[in-house]
């Protein structure tokens, strides 16, 4: 037996199931086809004869690897098949988002449907869209997912129609992206309130309590 080779916690799980013998052996080809496929276990209160139980459960194995392969070779298959499927659909969902947003003639209404689109792709809780007007970078629309969410989406419209922010780096992080046509991610802002930011980008932190992700991207060509 190589039961002193497992760890302490395992040892007291075995002993807590009052298990005799244990016996794990791989299921692998023979011959020139070793690749193992995976383990079998075998439980047992009461002992067996270990030597003669695991050679014979090696040769009955036997029988077993090629069917095993070849279901794990279909599920992997139709796992892939799965996948493209699921590529194809999206893909032809975004050309006709393409094709309906090239047929909108308003600027909020073109805010509003891409907004949607990344909120339902990525699962984030709200969008904003800002943009460029001469020297400001004003709020064009606020997007909530759920409605539960709708609150929060007017109040961001609020703070960042106050804020009004300039293109100018001494503003925040909103002209930061936009002059450096660079994304901006911060995966928890709650972390970094303590951190030095521009007046504008602390009443907006504020306005969204406990909001914690943020992701900034420029639209620009």
């Amino acid at each position: 037996s190589n039961a002193k080779d497992f760890p302490a916690t395992t040892m007291a799980k075995l002993k807590n199931w009052q298990l005799k013998e244990i016996v794990i052996v791989p299921i692998a080809g023979a011959g020139g086809d070793r690749s193992s496929q995976g383990t079998l276990e075998l439980f047992s209160k009461y002992g067996f004869a270990l030597d003669q139980v695991i050679d014979s459960v090696k040769e009955k194995l036997l029988y077993f690897i090629g069917p095993l392969r070849n279901a794990h070779r279909y599920h992997s298959i139709r796992g892939k098949e799965k996948m493209i499927d699921r590529a194809s659909s999206e893909q032809l969902r975004f050309i006709s988002f393409i094709e309906q947003i090239n047929n909108l003639t308003s600027v909020d209404q073109i805010s509003q449907r891409i907004s949607n689109e990344f909120l339902r792709q990525f699962g984030f809780n709200a969008a904003a869209v800002m943009l460029k007007q001469r020297d400001t970078l004003p709020v064009l629309t606020t997007t909530a997912r759920e409605l539960k969410y709708k609150d929060l989406a007017q109040v961001w419209y609020d703070v960042l129609e106050q804020n009004n922010y300039k293109v100018d780096i001494k503003d925040g992080a909103f002209p930061v992206t936009y002059l450096n046509n660079r994304p901006m991610v911060f995966p928890d802002i709650q972390e970094i309130l303590h951190l030095p930011m521009s007046k504008k980008d602390k009443n907006g932190v504020e306005a969204l309590k406990g909001a914690r992700t943020f992701v900034q991207v420029p639209i620009r060509k």
